[in-house]
């Protein structure tokens, strides 16, 4: 069966079309940032499809939901694209969980990204797609799990305590975040950089974000949107998945386009995959050289890095000595291979 991966170069953002070619079912995962769609990218792959039978919108964060506000404004946009829609937002939350919290949800720090967390974009969006009939009409949360023909989706994040905190700050519509700056990290050499503890931080609205595994003809992707790794660790250990029982993947998007929190140390140890992607054309600061080390150093076997920019900054992030001591490779999703994995190779 055909199955295919194609990242769409959205600049900073995420947004990721699957194809299960063979069942005639399409998801969009994400929408990129307000450019994406005004620069054309995500209009023309729009333009493209007869239907996305899901798309899903992981959090509230620009770089994820921007395109799709910019769609929502174009009067001349193509219609009824999408059949179903998830996209946790603050009615979904507040009519699926019965004691929602009253306390204030804690601020985290937050990568040197410098999109804002938007709640009051995300209740906008929110009525806009009500408005056109398009609304979610359940809670994404870990430990769900979706069958659409032969397509299996489960659900790794996030938890209902942290859609419960994310209500609170929803309602009150307040942007809680603080900027933690930190300078590039590619002048450092993998062996260097292994040696930095792993620190897991970050916004609410990416604790929040949905990640789910999609299996597909004996294939399997890990998508993980902005999440937590310790929230997809958590739950994939429920699943039974441990270090010697490790979950069998094709493929895994990292979480926030590969920041030092992308992806942890012990969540490697319970996943057996070789390739990964990161997205982002690198204008954010992002990807950090410490979270590709921790990737590229995990297994003796062969890894691969996928980018869906090949750029300055995409190209030169290892030095020739990190090639030698470590066994990887580069690989880039361009205009040549139409931004597209194949995984029914």
């Amino acid at each position: 069966m055909r199955f295919e991966l194609k990242i769409l170069p959205v600049f900073q953002g995420d947004s990721i079309v699957v194809n299960c070619i063979d069942d005639d079912f399409s998801i969009l995962v994400d929408t990129g940032t307000k450019r994406a769609y005004s620069k054309g990218i995500l209009k023309s792959e729009i333009a493209k499809k007869d239907k996305f039978d899901l798309l899903v919108l992981t959090h509230t964060d620009e770089d994820h939901i921007g395109g799709l506000i910019k769609y929502l404004d174009d009067k001349k946009r193509k219609q009824n694209v999408f059949t179903k829609i998830w996209f946790n937002n603050g009615e979904e939350i507040n009519s699926n969980l019965a004691q929602p919290s009253t306390q204030i949800p804690e601020i985290l720090l937050d990568d040197p990204d410098n999109l804002e967390l938007s709640v009051s974009q995300g209740i906008s969006l929110e009525k806009n797609l009500k408005n056109i009939g398009l609304s979610s009409n359940e809670l994404i949360k870990a430990g769900k799990i979706f069958n659409f023909g032969n397509v299996k989706i489960t659900i790794l994040s996030p938890d209902v305590s942290d859609l419960d905190n994310f209500l609170v700050e929803w309602n009150l519509e307040t942007e809680k975040q603080l900027q933690m700056s930190k300078a590039s990290d590619f002048d450092k050499p993998i062996n260097e950089l292994l040696k930095i503890k792993y620190t897991e931080n970050g916004t609410l609205a990416n604790k929040t974000s949905i990640a789910f595994i999609l299996n597909y003809d004996k294939k399997s992707i890990m998508l993980m949107g902005d999440a937590y790794p310790s929230v997809i660790e958590a739950n994939l250990r429920k699943l039974g998945y441990n270090e010697t029982n490790k979950c069998k993947l094709n493929s895994v998007k990292v979480s926030h386009h590969g920041s030092t929190y992308g992806i942890s140390p012990s969540l490697l140890e319970i996943i057996d995959c070789k390739d990964f992607i990161i997205s982002t054309n690198g204008s954010n600061g992002l990807p950090f050289k410490e979270c590709l080390a921790r990737i590229v150093a995990h297994r003796k076997e062969k890894v691969f890095l996928h980018f869906n920019y090949k750029n300055e900054i995409t190209q030169n992030i290892f030095s020739q000595q990190d090639f030698s001591d470590y066994n990887f490779e580069l690989k880039y999703l361009t205009e040549e291979n139409n931004y597209t994995i194949k995984l029914s190779d």
